[in-house]
């Protein structure tokens, strides 16, 4: 039996992660008598937390929505999820109040709140995930105001009962990454077999609304970029690697992301070839409905705006382009256009046939 204050927040912390605990349930999660339970719900009550109390089956003990925004208490990956998602937040806010002008916004602020309060066993593991995560460079206005509004990312997938996965294999791979450590994980490839592989992680970047991990891959001496929700048992045995050079222009979107193309990488003779869609349509209205995310929205006339992309897969994009819903015309590169021409084939191809009678 801990401590009085140690006890009311693993309490708080127990109500928080269930709708409603049984008496006796709730005690022995917590290693007390019902004597002690409830003087531990007397205390968290006069700490300014509703805790209903109901006798007879069904009955339990229940936190109650509150006046004013209490204290939280998070376990590890809570906090990891915290983190994540507010630096998110954050650089969408960073990158409308640039444009307009305006101060922190209320992510980067809860963000630095959260970051003070850790107990100093954290604060290292959540600076390596802070370090070696990326934020997502959703599509957006490269001048005026932000006109998209930070997506959702799809989940880190299930941790499971066989290792680590979902946001403990985030962190695990964060921490790797910042320290320079090597990894190996089991990883679900696109044909549904699970393989073993050994990495050098180097960073974790969101993109089309998934996360993925950028590392050099052992085995087939290659940059590869993997799916986390496709990750689980993840190892890091401590041997060290020397960081390579970031990967050459060309890579893919989710390296693009990480490592934009800078000065005569940008273009020239042998860069990588880049994507141009005119969107005959205010910007506003298409970043709403483009799902393409690592690209820049750009206004090009009251009406009209331009979107630029790195190497990307080109049929994904010609189907991207295409469901924003707004006529549109494909301006580079030629793979682009034939993406866009395949497209177009195969929708005509499924409507063949004589109009149905209505």
């Amino acid at each position: 039996m801990g401590s009085p204050s140690t006890r009311v927040l693993d309490l708080l912390s127990l109500l928080q992660s269930r709708r409603v605990w049984s008496g006796p349930a709730l005690a022995a999660a917590l290693g007390v008598p019902p004597r002690t339970l409830r003087r531990d719900i007397d205390r968290l009550r006069g700490l300014g937390y509703e805790v209903a109390a109901a006798r007879g089956t069904g009955g339990g003990y229940r936190l109650l929505p509150g006046r004013e925004v209490p204290p939280l208490a998070l376990s590890y990956e809570e906090a990891v999820a915290a983190v994540v998602g507010l630096r998110h937040v954050a650089a969408h806010e960073t990158a409308a109040g640039d444009a307009a002008g305006a101060g922190e916004g209320p992510a980067a602020t809860a963000l630095r709140r959260i970051e003070r309060s850790l107990p100093d066993r954290l604060r290292p593991r959540l600076g390596a995930v802070r370090a070696a995560t990326e934020p997502a460079p959703a599509a957006r206005e490269s001048a005026g105001p932000a006109t998209q509004s930070a997506p959702a990312a799809r989940g880190f997938g299930p941790a499971g009962g066989d290792g680590a996965g979902g946001l403990a294999a985030f962190g695990l791979l964060a921490s790797a990454a910042h320290v320079r450590c090597h990894a190996r994980f089991l990883h679900t490839g696109r044909d549904g077999r699970e393989r073993e592989r050994r990495v050098e992680p180097y960073r974790q970047v969101l993109c089309a609304d998934r996360w993925y991990l950028l590392a050099w891959d052992l085995d087939r001496a290659a940059w590869r970029a993997f799916r986390l929700d496709r990750v689980r048992r993840v190892a890091v045995p401590g041997s060290t690697f020397v960081p390579r050079p970031p990967p050459p222009p060309g890579a893919g979107p989710v390296f693009a992301a990480a490592y934009p193309a800078t000065g005569s990488e940008a273009g020239g003779e042998g860069a990588a070839p880049v994507g141009s869609v005119l969107f005959e349509a205010p910007a506003a209205r298409v970043a709403r409905a483009l799902a393409a995310r690592a690209g820049t929205l750009r206004p090009a006339g009251p009406d009209r705006c331009r979107y630029v992309t790195g190497p990307d897969d080109w049929d994904w994009l010609a189907g991207a382009v295409a469901a924003v819903g707004v006529p549109y015309a494909v301006e580079s590169p030629p793979e682009l256009a034939r993406a866009t021409r395949r497209l177009a084939a195969r929708a005509a191809d499924a409507v063949r046939g004589p109009e149905p009678e209505r």
